[in-house]
């Protein structure tokens, strides 16, 4: 927006939105919103439904197009593939993760908008011997497919309010590790549907991601966990009314 429209903004508007406790605090510290004028409303989204005959033949697919064997442990990221996203920190993760569990596979699923990051995320790679682990599919038309072959979702993200990729996964049962102080991720996960790991902290990351590899019960928790705090509180029917009756006071 730049600074000048988000004054604007912020002296003609009523009231706020905020998709997450992270996006009230950037209103309120950064562009000085009061806080009377902010209402938090979670993103959402209509819960992925897979039947489970539609889930393990495109769990068994995806992970033969991957060339993912069935004792490899698959980590999905997803999303553009840009620096806020943290293309190049996936890319230190997996190395060392790969170091303490080879047989662990790292797929990025999302488009690339940045040359100079695809040749550099190749080259990172190849330099650190990881090419044959480590993939970026680009852009597909069927990213819940990829997700409902995952084990484990990574977020490496810098930024980011409230991702509705984590939602996505987290409909599906999978366990989430991404930064604090990083945007609305820590919110989703919390204690008990994953790991949140110290901002940027690589190495914390990766033996985050090697603990939940080693271990398919907890894996198994998280899962449960966070799914079931996304069919609870971060659906269309949960979310949407909120926002209704909010426009509805300004018709």
């Amino acid at each position: 927006m730049g600074k000048e429209n988000a004054e604007k903004t912020v002296k003609y508007s009523k009231e706020f939105i905020a998709a997450s406790k992270s996006v009230s605090e950037f209103l309120t510290d950064k562009l000085n919103v009061k806080p009377e004028k902010i209402t938090e409303v979670y993103e959402f989204i209509e819960p992925v439904v897979l039947l489970v005959d539609a889930y393990e033949r495109k769990h068994c697919e995806v992970r033969k197009s991957l060339k993912v064997s069935s004792d490899d442990i698959l980590v999905v990221s997803s999303g553009t593939v840009d620096l806020r996203k943290g293309a190049d920190l996936f890319i230190q993760v997996a190395f060392k993760a790969l170091k303490k569990r080879p047989n662990l596979k790292f797929v990025w699923v999302g488009m690339y908008n940045d040359e100079w990051l695809r040749h550099l995320t190749a080259i990172d790679a190849h330099n650190l011997g990881i090419s044959d682990s480590v993939q970026f599919t680009g852009e597909k038309t069927n990213p819940i497919d990829y997700f409902a072959s995952a084990d484990i979702f990574l977020m490496t993200s810098r930024e980011d309010p409230f991702p509705l990729v984590n939602l996505e996964n987290a409909s599906l049962g999978n366990p989430i590790i991404c930064f604090d102080k990083s945007g609305g991720s820590s919110e989703l996960v919390g204690d008990d549907g994953g790991c949140v790991v110290p901002y940027l902290d690589v190495e914390k990351m990766a033996d985050a991601v090697v603990d939940l590899a080693d271990n398919p019960s907890l894996r198994s928790e998280y899962g449960k966990n966070i799914r079931k705090r996304v069919i609870d509180n971060f659906t269309v029917d949960k979310q949407a009314p909120i926002i209704y009756n909010i426009i509805k006071k300004y018709l």
